[in-house]
């Protein structure tokens, strides 16, 4: 009787021990999951602060182009009869510039969220730097004229890139 008193007291000295070892283990591992959770938390806070601002930034951009092709159109349904046909051409230019500028602002916009997603591949081609960079600028210009800024590139001699054009253009 002794002898299993001993060993029921051994076992429950170590099971005691054994329960002390392992809630030590759990409190480590909580406090750790509670720490990552809490870096996560902080960096999904930042990029959802970059989100809305990037999305702010977009509707700025897309804003101007928009009231262009609205307000040109406006003026073309209801004075269309007492323009002269220079006129009207040259506000329909101004019509399909913006919407122009617009289509290439969504396209690089859907290429950079699929690189954002990883839905990208990559297609390397050859083409004319100078060529790249001043059709870009002409995304920019309307924009930066309104602003009073004056964007200039000076392509100089023929620089050839190879690379994905898309890319490029999102950059």
């Amino acid at each position: 009787l002794v002898a299993l008193a001993l060993l029921a007291m051994g076992y429950i000295r170590w099971r005691e021990r054994n329960l002390v070892r392992h809630r030590r283990i759990l409190e480590e591992t909580v406090a750790l999951r509670t720490s990552q959770i809490e870096r996560q938390k902080e960096e999904l806070r930042e990029l959802n602060a970059t989100k809305d601002k990037f999305f702010s930034i977009i509707a700025h951009d897309l804003r101007s182009p928009f009231n262009t092709i609205l307000g040109f159109s406006d003026i073309l349904l209801s004075e269309h009869r007492r323009l002269d046909p220079e006129t009207t051409g040259k506000y329909l230019t101004h019509i399909r510039d913006a919407a122009r500028q617009t289509f290439d602002l969504l396209q690089n916009l859907l290429f950079w969220a699929r690189s954002q997603t990883g839905n990208l591949e990559y297609h390397p081609v050859s083409f004319n730097l100078g060529e790249r960079i001043e059709e870009n600028l002409l995304l920019a210009r309307s924009q930066a004229e309104k602003k009073e800024i004056t964007l200039t590139s000076d392509p100089g001699e023929e620089r050839m890139a190879t690379g994905d054009i898309h890319m490029m253009d999102t950059v």
